[in-house]
């Protein structure tokens, strides 16, 4: 079992946090938090234009 320390290390190199390292929900953490950046630098108009694009995409699954 990997100690606490290499764990920190793991997450740290990924640049992930603990919390997102053990979220089952959270697939892809590095490539979400890339995500969350470009998405950052949206206006609200865009950002709308995304999720629908997500949730119809989506629309489907689950």
């Amino acid at each position: 079992m990997p100690s606490l320390e290499n764990l920190l290390n793991f997450c740290e190199y990924f640049n992930i946090t603990l919390g997102e390292f053990f979220d089952e929900d959270m697939t892809y953490p590095v490539e979400y938090k890339d995500i969350i950046k470009e998405l950052n630098k949206l206006d609200k108009m865009e950002c709308d234009l995304i999720l629908k694009l997500l949730q119809t995409m989506n629309k489907n699954k689950r």
